[in-house]
């Protein structure tokens, strides 16, 4: 009657499917261990995980996280593949009641599994060398409150994301034999989120958010020189990169991005040569869609306080701005979370019969940094509601609706923002 999956993971020889249940709504998940190419099961059941499931490099173990009575992950465990749950390997044991622990899993250059503990506000890691039967489980910085970061490996150096004395986060490295040493990679930048890096062999790529619109950076790793990755004119967009494959040895990448009226596509992008090779794009319902026939802009108006707040406007290109158009204004604004701009087959239906769609990136989110999170929470929290009047009066003071035109909308966190501003 209840089927939920937790995860499904392949083993590093590809022979083993590991894959958790939950059959009853529970939240706890039992982890099973399948040969894949009988499907036949090869270790007893584990109960009472998390259901994340790490396999070992040599694809002998598995890692998981188990769940205590009050469903806390506190303890990680190694299960040597064919044996019991009761032999399994306690690795590591997170007392503190604030925090919770889980496998961070492979670093990028498969040296280290990392196990990552953290509350709502710290957090910190331990690694242990992926390739030694026997774990030396090492700490990687002590927790220190209100201080995140997180660890990858690549080429000798430890990258660390991190807040520790820049609340829009940077991007610093060490030696592996060194990691007191740190030294910046990326510095922190005012009103910038500083995102997480990709790893190829002669390339790294980062994303940052910049007045609340993403970048992405790549860096050529021969000569340290990092430019602006820009694959497409659109001023507003959502872009994406990824991995083709496991191996690094490569120059090309998939590259994606949509835009509020652009419909998803996907690339293969050389970042040497910086051609791109069209691979496919989101299907769009009406068959006379074209993106030509909308028009999406950013602009800013002045709250209550003088802040500017960013409106990503989209209409078509009929609508006239003569005060006639009805508006829908979505917000949100809260925890921290972003506004992203990308495309909704849902929204043409609304945009062909002349309602302009405006995105207010108020404070509470992280649009321009944490500066922007803390303006907008707890005291701070009315700033949220009076950025979003400013914008619809805004609005209707630039004759893109009138009085009485504006659709609010807003769900979950966006429901307390539109009670309050009604």
């Amino acid at each position: 009657s209840y089927f939920g999956i937790g995860d499904l993971s392949v083993s590093h020889n590809h022979s083993l499917l590991g894959y958790s249940l939950d059959l009853n709504g529970s939240e706890y998940y039992t982890i099973h261990i399948r040969r894949i190419k009988d499907e036949k099961i090869v270790t007893e059941k584990i109960e009472n995980t998390s259901g994340g499931i790490t396999f070992s490099k040599d694809s002998k173990y598995i890692f998981y996280t188990l769940l205590n009575s009050k469903h806390q992950p506190k303890k990680v465990f190694r299960h040597k593949i064919g044996s019991s749950q009761k032999e399994d390997e306690l690795i590591y044991e997170e007392f503190d009641s604030r925090f919770t622990v889980g496998m961070g899993g492979l670093t990028a250059d498969e040296k280290f599994f990392t196990i990552n503990t953290s509350d709502h506000s710290t957090t910190e890691t331990y690694y242990f060398l992926a390739d030694q039967e026997k774990i030396n489980l090492k700490l990687f910085q002590k927790r220190s409150e209100k201080i995140r970061y997180d660890i990858d490996s690549w080429q000798n150096y430890i990258y660390i994301h991190t807040n520790q004395n820049a609340p829009d986060y940077k991007i610093c490295r060490c030696k592996h034999e060194n990691i007191e040493d740190w030294e910046d990679f990326i510095p922190a930048k005012k009103e910038v989120v500083i995102g997480g890096l990709e790893f190829l062999d002669d390339w790294i790529i980062r994303s940052e958010m910049s007045n609340a619109l993403p970048r992405l950076f790549v860096r050529n790793i021969k000569n340290n020189e990092e430019e602006e990755l820009k694959f497409s004119d659109e001023k507003v967009w959502s872009p994406s990169v990824s991995e083709i494959q496991h191996e690094t040895n490569t120059d090309n990448v998939y590259i994606g991005y949509s835009s509020p009226r652009t419909n998803s596509r996907a690339y293969i992008y050389n970042l040497r040569t910086k051609e791109k090779k069209f691979v496919k794009e989101q299907e769009v319902l009406d068959k006379n869609y074209s993106p030509k026939n909308y028009i999406t802009e950013r602009l800013e108006c002045k709250s209550h306080d003088g802040r500017l707040i960013p409106l990503t406007i989209t209409r078509h290109k009929n609508t006239k701005i003569d005060g006639t158009a009805n508006v829908l204004l979505y917000g949100y604004g809260s925890y921290g979370n972003t506004l992203s701009f990308g495309f909704s087959n849902n929204k043409l239906s609304l945009l062909d019969r002349n309602i302009i769609w405006c995105d207010a990136s108020i404070r509470g989110g992280r649009e321009r940094g944490e500066i922007w999170h803390e303006e907008g929470k707890m005291l701070n929290k009315k700033n949220t509601f009076e950025d979003y009047i400013s914008a619809a009066k805004f609005l209707i003071e630039k004759k893109y609706t009138y009085q009485g035109g504006i659709v609010g909308y807003g769900g979950s966190a966006g429901g307390l923002l539109l009670g309050s501003v009604v």
